[in-house]
């Protein structure tokens, strides 16, 4: 079985902002990143599958 990415790109520019929205899936794991990139500044926010299941088991105990 192959690894397939399905990429969502969202490129939204309000007064130099651009946002995109990446949505990476694998049969390993799964990434979902935002990036604002702000011209001067970056931010990036990722979750990843495995991150994702730790949150639940703790939020579930």
């Amino acid at each position: 079985m192959t690894d397939w990415v399905l990429e969502i790109r969202l490129d939204v520019v309000v007064s130099d902002w651009v946002v995109q929205i990446r949505l990476d899936m694998g049969m390993a794991d799964w990434v979902v990143e935002i990036r604002l990139d702000m011209g001067m500044a970056e931010w990036v926010f990722e979750i990843r599958r495995r991150e994702l299941e730790a949150l639940q088991l703790l939020s579930s105990v």
